[in-house]
């Protein structure tokens, strides 16, 4: 029920159409590093992936790190309830990527996960989150300014992202809920 471990097996792929359409299986458990994402040892490389659809009642619990990275073509992605954990750089240099769902029940989210997207994030408390339609505050992903002395955290927050807080240097208090 995995998919290959083979890296880089979409490269160039979908470059003289509309793009490639992923779609998942429900009984894929894991998504390999690296699986996705270009070459980016070589310039143009990069497979036009435009869309990664999971199956309903997707079985997958991992994505691996970097099985996404560097996809520009790709705007939107859904990721699955059973996701419990998103590798290193997973995401990270999706320069189209502005809108990400992420499940309640994740457990962790690994460094430059989602590094130079332009995503879409809901506000709470001087602070920016990335979540789902019935809690849009699963991830805190980074202070809306560093300037901010204090921060009560979204009391349905899950995980807290990779240097949130980073050149926060005025901060003194901190609220954690429960």
């Amino acid at each position: 029920n995995d998919l290959s471990d083979d890296n880089y097996v979409f490269d160039n792929a979908g470059e003289d159409g509309e793009g490639i359409k992923v779609t998942i299986g429900k009984n894929v458990t894991k998504i390999p590093a690296y699986l996705f994402s270009p070459s980016y040892y070589y310039d143009g490389y990069d497979p036009k992936i435009t869309s990664i659809v999971f199956a309903e009642n997707s079985a997958c619990k991992t994505i691996g790190a970097y099985a996404f990275t560097h996809l520009k073509d790709l705007t939107e992605i859904i990721i699955p309830e059973g996701v419990e954990s998103i590798g290193n750089s997973a995401f990270s240099g999706c320069t189209s990527l502005t809108n990400i769902t992420i499940p309640d029940n994740i457990k962790s989210i690994g460094t430059y996960a989602f590094d130079k997207c332009p995503l879409t994030y809901s506000e709470y408390n001087n602070a920016y989150y990335i979540g789902n339609e019935s809690n849009p505050y699963v991830v805190l992903i980074k202070a809306k300014t560093t300037t901010g002395t204090s921060y009560t955290i979204n009391s349905n927050t899950k995980a807290i992202y990779f240097r949130a807080f980073k050149n926060c240097t005025a901060l003194t208090s901190m609220v954690l809920p429960d």
